[in-house]
């Protein structure tokens, strides 16, 4: 029993590893759906060699020498502490230096991507970092089979059974930890410190384990044991099929589940360890089935049976309005509650959907490694090098299938063709599995066709309704509920994601990405993307290179292209956005064509880091919404100070800072961790809420307007553009100021900082409160002589026409609760507890509503449209 403790913890300490780093390679090296594949084809390929070697290396000794499987297991343990240490040291340390000889090569496209060289340079770096400990990590289970494993069969199965079902338990534990616990409590170097610890308490258990009674039977390999035996190979060739399709289907539930449920933190740590926890009980069940005498290959193909079903069964069966439901639902019941309420609202709101979708297919997966060991094991002196053999054909299938499925079925099939041809593997193994069962060594009887119906019946019909459903049916059931309703321009299904273009009753178009509504081309979205290049280049004095972060629809690329910088470069991660802006040429004109602007598909952070310092003049960043995993890496000190070195003398870079999706001490700590790279940031509001952040490099943020009115005179586009988007005036310019360093660092004094050791981000705890505040001190026009100096006098008293009037309006906007707070449709209680949008209106007011398109819709005198700049 202290043996299976032992394991459990090694097995918690392996899958904190593993998520640590999918994160760590994503900051460091880019994050992509191939950064993620290489972590998890380097876990499964090092696993299954380093099973393979160490089970023949124990059986060879074990006969001889029975204490020293359980010694060279606990050798393992703290070789793989140490090795995890040394990688923890060693990577943050190594991958800038990878990052400096990292080049860009020109596709076909025009476009510029990753040389191959760069590409395996970073995978080199990955494997010679993870790869030892993997392999080391592979051979535990096989050491430790050798050490319990004393008769064939059934036995041998229950104990395969109980040391891999305890060492995934130990594995769902260790993942659900990582996310909910670990990172948000010591980050991501605290927490690998934690599984080395555990390393180590797992080795040093190990050592103080009494030595195994000598053996009662002979084992010893006879001389006839050289030639593998046929059902060794069978179960061999249907266990690597098993994992390809396992590894395929897992990575098709998480992008489909991610569509449904928001690319969260939380949507990947606990359908991970769902799927863990369904393993383990599958590694019961078997253990069950063996001890009833039934026949290993028979149930082994009757789970493969029953996986297909459920599998079908729960793709088709979960759909985005049922959940839409289903939290408006639980919504209602909990109107008011604490943050840890609202956690366990936001956990159950997520599993409810993981557990119909994934939870049996996991069970019949998590049967097959100790079914496939009872049928295949024959001799006790081989025991370990075909436990081996046997997990290394399951892990090369796992490896090959999570690549071959992200970075090939995905794009080429979609999700529901990539399931259906997984599925049919499947059917295909079991009907392999049914067909040898009945003439194993032994020459016996084939099965009955009872048996082969009962089995492959229900699979081959699941099968079959699943092919016959529209190509479309999966992706559709996951578009927002509102555009739903909306015309489909174009879907696509790539390797990041999966895209769909709509267009509503009014012409405005939108892009959504895994489910998400992230851009589009109504007013308020033209709005403030634009400015978020026009506000930095219109005061600039002499730009000439800019860079755009992130693509989305084009608003903001196609602003900066108008104001003649010699250079203007975009960096996108997703080039099959980039492919389909097409869609958005009413809005962008083309900017994507147009040979002024360089293209680089990359990851943002990573294309910073490849040109060094001093590069641009201007940078501005919209990454995905806060909510997604990932993406506190573009909200962190080590981006903002990356940005900064990435700038000329006097740069400017606005980032987008959607407040509202935050929780009040979260915003805070956003604001916070900008002020301490960019200590002279303001505020600034590019439609209510959709506020910007806005630095300069050594030096403070200010709004000439002498050089406005000269760039406005110069650049007739622009001036045109703005008028578009209702900011053509100059008070509607110095208007977007909302607040300035002072009040800003008022406001969130000792909030604690977003870094890449601790994406705090990520952990929101009322993430799914239907009541969300946004700080109201960092509002306030105190500041403004400081952002527009020409704009006031020395008395403080308003230069621009109407300045006063509008500032009053902005002060009602910024205090009303129709703006400090956010408050879910089924709470009118909430709703009638806000204080709403009110104005007085004086001469001064009414002269600024009057002079000011955007003050007329803010005030609603106006009624919202889509133009189109």
């Amino acid at each position: 029993m202290r043996l299976l403790l032992l394991f459990g913890l090694s097995g918690a300490a392996g899958l904190i590893y593993q998520v640590v780093w999918v994160r760590e390679l994503g900051i460091y090296f880019g994050s992509s759906v191939q950064a993620a594949a290489l972590v998890t084809a380097l876990f499964m390929l090092g696993l299954g060699v380093g099973s393979r070697v160490a089970g023949d290396w124990a059986d060879r000794r074990f006969a001889d020498r029975p204490a020293w499987p359980l010694r060279a297991y606990a050798v393992s343990e703290l070789s793989i502490a140490g090795l995890a240490l040394l990688s923890a040291l060693v990577l943050p340390r190594l991958a800038p230096s990878f990052n400096q000889w990292a080049q860009y090569v020109v596709g076909p496209d025009g476009w510029h991507h990753l040389s191959v060289s760069s590409a395996v340079g970073r995978y080199l770096i990955g494997t010679v970092l993870l790869l030892p400990i993997t392999f080391l990590m592979g051979g535990t289970l096989t050491l430790l089979i050798r050490h319990r494993v004393r008769e064939l069969g059934a036995h041998a199965g229950r104990e395969i059974a109980a040391l891999y079902g305890i060492n995934t338990f130990g594995a769902a534990v260790g993942c659900l930890l990582t996310d909910l616990w670990l990172v948000p409590t010591v980050g991501l170097f605290g927490t690998q410190l934690v599984a080395v610890g555990t390393n180590v308490l797992a080795g040093l258990g190990a050592l103080f384990l009494p030595a195994p009674p000598a053996s009662t039977v002979d084992v010893h390999p006879p001389a006839e044991t050289s030639a593998t035996p046929r059902s060794l190979w069978i179960m061999g060739a249907v266990l690597a099929t098993t994992g390809f399709i396992s590894m395929g289907l897992e990575i098709l539930w998480f992008r489909h589940l991610s569509s449904l449920l928001g690319s969260r933190r939380i949507v990947f740590s606990v359908l991970l360890a769902l799927i863990l926890l369904s393993l383990w009980l599958g590694t019961r069940l078997a253990a069950r089935l063996l001890a009833r005498g039934l026949t290993s290959a028979v149930a082994y193909a009757g789970l493969q049976a029953i996986f297909v079903v459920a599998t079908v069964a729960g793709l088709y069966g979960v759909g985005g309005a049922d959940l839409v439901q289903a939290e408006l639902d639980l919504r209602s019941k909990v109107a008011v509650a604490d943050s840890w309420t609202w956690w366990w609202v936001g956990l159950e709101l997520t599993l409810t959907p993981m557990v119909l979708m994934v939870v049996v297919p996991s069970i019949a997966m998590g049967a097959s490694f100790p079914l496939a060991n009872a049928a295949a094991q024959r001799s006790l002196a081989l025991v370990g090098r075909r436990a081996g053999t046997l997990y290394l054909f399951n892990s090369v299938g796992g490896a090959a299938g999570s690549l071959a499925t992200g970075l090939l079925l995905l794009p080429v099939l979609g999700l529901q063709r990539s399931a259906l041809l997984l599925l049919s593997g499947s059917c295909v193994s079991a009907a392999i599995l049914l067909a040898t069962a009945g003439r194993d060594e032994d020459r016996r009887a084939p099965l009955p066709p009872k048996v082969w119906l009962s089995t492959l019946g229900p699979a081959l019909a699941a099968a079959l309704l699943f092919a016959a459903l529209p190509a479309d049916s999966l992706w559709r059931r996951t578009i927002p509920q509102r555009a739903a309703e909306e015309r489909v321009l174009a879907a696509q299904e790539g390797v990041n994601e999966t895209i769909v273009i709509s267009e509503s009753t009014d012409g405005a178009r939108r892009l959504i990405t895994n489910g998400y509504s992230m851009s589009g081309t109504k007013f308020s979205g033209q709005r403030y993307m634009r400015l978020f290049a026009h506000l930095p280049l219109l005061t600039h004095k002499a730009p000439e290179r800019g860079l755009v972060i992130c693509f989305g629809v084009g608003n903001t690329l196609h602003a900066a292209s108008l104001h003649g910088l010699r250079e203007l470069d975009l960096v996108d991660l997703s080039e099959d956005i980039l492919r389909l802006a097409g869609h958005f040429s009413a809005t962008h004109h083309g900017i994507i064509d147009d040979p002024s602007v360089r293209v680089f598909v990359n990851d943002g952070r990573q294309h910073l880091r490849m040109l060094g310092e001093q590069h641009y003049d201007f940078i501005t960043a919209e990454p995905p919404p806060l909510r997604n995993a990932g993406v506190a890496a573009l909200y962190s000190v080590e981006f903002y100070q990356e940005v900064k070195r990435a700038l000329r003398p006097g740069g400017w870079f606005t980032h987008w800072l959607p407040i509202y999706q935050l929780t009040e001490p979260m915003a805070r700590s956003a604001v916070a961790t900008f002020l301490t790279v960019f200590p002279e940031a303001v505020l600034l509001s590019g439609d209510r809420e959709e506020l910007i952040l806005v630095g300069v490099k050594d030096g403070p943020v200010q709004l000439e307007l002498s050089q406005v009115e000269a760039h406005l005179a110069a650049r007739p586009l622009v001036a045109q553009d703005l008028v578009g988007i209702e900011a053509s005036q100059l008070v509607e310019l110095v208007g977007t100021f909302a607040g300035g360093p002072n009040t800003l660092r008022a406001a969130t004094q000792g909030a604690p900082l977003i870094t890449d050791d601790r994406p705090i981000m990520e952990y929101e705890t009322a993430s799914f409160a239907p009541r969300r505040r946004i700080p109201p001190e960092l509002f306030s026009a105190a500041e403004l002589p400081s952002f527009c100096p020409a704009c006031v006098d020395a008395s403080g008293t308003p230069l621009l026409p109407e300045l006063g009037g509008y500032l009053t309006v902005m002060r009602a906007v910024y205090t009303s609760d129709d703006f400090l707070e956010r408050i879910a449709p089924p709470d009118p209680d909430l709703r009638a507890q806000r204080r709403p949008f009110r104005l007085e209106v004086d001469p001064q007011v009414e002269a600024a509503i009057q002079r000011s398109p955007y003050l007329q819709r803010l005030t609603g005198r106006r009624r919202a449209e889509a133009p189109t700049p």
